[in-house]
């Protein structure tokens, strides 16, 4: 049945939900409903990375290089590569979000035809609050991360044989030096792990 005044060709569509309210066709509500629904889930992923926390109160200043294990940690074949730690001041987008200093170190031991790599990258905030609005914005497949207060931890691996090239993931052994890493900023913080 038909409004007075409307012809079947000029009728609104009709929702295909029998309980959606009047106006859900609207360009306007399609248009806002991803993105309000988007920014509500946004809303509880940092409720729920705030609570993964047990050092959101806590605050490191100190040089970030203590922060990082020992190679033979993962095992006695294993070495390390570290990065000359950038200035974030000399990068905008860094700098706007509060990035006080970053610093990277790469594990690394040959195999039978090729090699494995477990890197961590540690990246200082002003603010406990940045580093949680970073960890949302950055979250990558593949990539393991960590909050301790203003301490982003990421770890990533990679294995590379001649045979089959590169293969991006997480070994054993970069879980191990992330869970290692954690432990021990938890410590230097003086929160619970």
């Amino acid at each position: 049945m038909l409004a007075p005044g409307w012809t079947a060709e000029t009728d609104p569509p009709v929702s295909r939900f029998k309980s959606a309210p009047r106006g859900v066709d609207q360009p306007c509500v399609r248009c806002c409903a991803p993105a309000l629904l988007l920014a509500g889930l946004l809303a509880l992923a940092s409720i729920a990375l705030a609570d993964d926390d047990p050092c959101r109160n806590s605050r490191y200043a100190g040089d970030l290089a203590a922060l990082f294990v020992a190679p033979r940690e993962l095992g006695f074949d294993w070495e390390s590569v570290r990065e000359t730690p950038s200035n974030p001041a000399d990068d905008p987008e860094l700098h706007a979000a509060g990035v006080l200093a970053t610093h990277s170190l790469h594990y690394t031991r040959a195999r039978p035809g090729g090699s494995q790599v477990c890197s961590m990258e540690i990246w200082r905030f002003a603010t406990a609050e940045a580093a949680r609005r970073a960890r949302t914005g950055i979250e990558k497949s593949g990539w393991r991360f960590a909050l301790r207060g203003n301490l982003l931890m990421m770890s990533r691996g990679v294995t590379f044989s001649r045979a089959d090239g590169f293969r991006p993931g997480l070994l054993p052994e970069c879980h191990r030096l992330a869970e290692l890493t954690e432990a021990g900023a938890s410590q230097l913080l003086g929160c619970p792990r």
